[in-house]
C-alpha cells in the first residue's frame, strides 16, 4: 500500500473542499427549483426562444407579472404569444382579472373570459367587448341568475337560449 503524508493527505482534502464548492455553485439553481434564464446559452439560433420559455415557465411557477415581462420575442403557440399565455397562467392561478389588463389588445378579452370562468365576477364581463354576450350566458347559469340574461344585448339566439334555461 502507498502511503500519502500529511502535506499530501492536506492538499487532496483542500482539492476536494474545493472542488465540491464549485460543483456546489455551478448547481446553486437547481437546489432551489429553478434555472436562471439569464445565463448565456449557445444552443441554435433559436436562443431567444429558449430563454422566453424559460421566462414563461418561472412566470407560472412563481405567479409573477414581472417575470412574464421579462419575455421580450413574440413566439407564438397556436396563436397566442409566450407573453400572453405566461400573464394568463398567472391571472388564472392568482384569480385576478386586472392582469390581463397587461396581455395585448387582441388577446385582453380571452384573458378575461378564461379567468372569469372560475371567477364568475358580472363586472369582468361589462369590460370585455368581444365576449360580452358568452360571458353573461356562463354566468346566467353558473351562478343561477336569470338577471345576467338581461344583460346579453346583441346576439339574441344567445339571450332567448339563456332563457330558456331558467324555465
Amino acid at each position: 500500500m502507498h502511503k500519502i503524508n500529511i502535506r499530501g493527505r492536506i492538499i487532496l482534502t483542500i482539492v476536494v473542499v474545493v472542488g465540491i464548492i464549485f460543483l456546489s455553485y455551478l448547481m446553486w439553481p437547481y437546489r432551489f427549483g429553478f434555472i436562471a434564464c439569464n445565463y448565456p446559452i449557445t444552443l441554435s439560433e433559436n436562443v431567444p426562444a429558449v430563454i422566453d420559455s424559460c421566462y414563461r415557465e418561472l412566470g407560472h411557477k412563481y405567479q409573477s407579472v414581472n417575470v412574464c415581462n421579462k419575455i421580450t420575442k413574440k413566439f407564438e403557440s397556436y396563436g397566442w404569444d409566450m407573453r400572453n399565455t405566461c400573464l394568463l397562467g398567472v391571472a388564472e392561478v392568482k384569480q385576478d382579472y386586472s392582469i390581463c389588463e397587461n396581455t395585448r389588445l387582441d388577446f385582453r378579452d380571452m384573458c378575461l373570459y378564461i379567468v372569469n370562468y372560475t371567477l364568475k365576477n358580472p363586472k369582468v364581463c361589462e369590460i370585455m367587448s368581444d365576449y360580452k354576450n358568452e360571458c353573461y350566458f356562463i354566468l346566467a347559469g353558473s351562478l343561477n341568475d336569470i338577471s345576467m340574461c338581461d344583460k346579453i344585448q346583441t346576439n339574441l339566439e344567445y339571450k332567448k337560449n339563456c332563457y330558456r334555461g331558467f324555465k
